[in-house]
């Protein structure tokens, strides 16, 4: 699973929402939920 600074990292580079951050690590063969990814954003 990823860390929180590589979650983190994508939403401050490129401004993405949850949901495009979680379709993009599961592009790279890192499945993660959107519910995931937006409470390693917010949590």
């Amino acid at each position: 699973m990823p860390g929180d600074h590589e979650v983190g990292a994508l939403r401050r580079e490129r401004k993405w929402p949850a949901a495009r951050i979680a379709f993009e690590l599961a592009a790279d063969g890192i499945p993660i939920s959107r519910r995931t990814a937006t409470r390693h954003l917010w949590g």
